[in-house]
């Protein structure tokens, strides 16, 4: 990705954006009666977004296009919307940092907006997914939780099986571990 993208965020660039996402969630207030907050906003160049996906073609240039500069998201966290457009931007992303949870919010974003290239991305990072002995089983049970993306938890889920097969060789061995 050129550099040139990334300096596009930099005020010193010279080149203003000229769209911001306000994240739009909910946070649980005392009376346990949840009010929708703004959790954050990402600004960026509607033609960026428009060369990467097209959704946000669609949504800035269409026939009926969005003539707002501030567009709420909904159904995202901030530091998944944060992910999608550092990728968009050719940021570099430490995907380690996210949890599989997070990983999956950025899958939804990568479908929602039709970015088959961050979805590839969040595939390939499925498959190195950091396990342990105590973690493994937990993993698995996310990657259940999220099969309306069957390309996406098949491969987490497989991931789970290969590690427990390399570190459970045995059948006593598996018997053991499930009974715990």
């Amino acid at each position: 990705m050129s550099p040139v993208l990334t300096s596009l965020l930099d005020p010193m660039f010279g080149i203003p954006t000229d769209v911001t996402f306000q994240i739009m969630g909910f946070k649980n207030s005392e009376k346990e009666i949840c009010d929708e907050v703004l959790l954050g906003e990402v600004k960026g160049h509607k033609l960026i977004f428009g060369l990467f996906s097209p959704v946000f073609k669609k949504e800035f240039f269409g026939l009926a296009r969005e003539t707002k500069d501030v567009i709420p998201v909904r159904q995202t966290t901030l530091e998944s919307f944060d992910k999608m457009c550092d990728y968009i931007y050719g940021k570099t992303i430490e995907w380690e940092e996210l949890s599989v949870e997070e990983l999956f919010d950025v899958v939804n974003l990568a479908e929602r907006y039709q970015l088959p290239r961050l979805m590839d991305e969040v595939k390939s990072q499925m498959e190195i997914v950091p396990l342990t002995m105590e973690s493994v089983m937990e993993v698995a049970d996310t990657g259940a939780e999220f099969i309306q993306f069957p390309s996406v938890s098949d491969i987490l889920l497989n991931t789970c099986a290969n590690f427990l097969k390399n570190n459970l060789p045995t059948e006593g061995q598996l018997l053991r571990f499930t009974s715990n």
